[in-house]
């Protein structure tokens, strides 16, 4: 017992030792001088203040779209299509009387 918990401390060691070792920290220095120099200003074009173009009222147009009335057509309402309730043949089960079997009242079976 006490040579697996030393195996698996020193395979952890070693594993942890090799992805530490493997990180190269060059290169994630940030130069926040250089980002600014390269930003553009900012220019406000005339349509961007015209008057005219954002007071136009409700941007949103709703029109009523009236729909269709429904209507039944002969094929809905046919019996012959949908069938009658006369040419229905309905069965009904009878349901039959509860019957013991014998493992039912077995006294090897329930004593387990």
């Amino acid at each position: 017992m006490k040579t697996t918990i030393t195996k698996l401390a020193a395979i952890t060691f070693f594993s942890l030792f090799f992805l530490v070792g493997n990180v190269n920290a060059k290169g994630t220095k940030f130069d926040v001088p250089n980002l600014a120099a390269t930003e553009s200003v900012l220019v406000l074009e005339d349509w961007m203040v015209a008057d005219t173009l954002w007071e136009i009222g409700e941007t949103f147009f709703f029109e009523p779209v009236i729909e269709k009335i429904l209507e039944l057509e002969s094929w809905m309402t046919n019996k012959i299509f949908w069938g009658s309730a006369d040419s229905v043949k309905t069965e009904t089960e009878m349901e039959q009387k509860l019957l013991l079997e014998p493992w039912m009242i077995n006294n090897d079976v329930w004593k387990r």
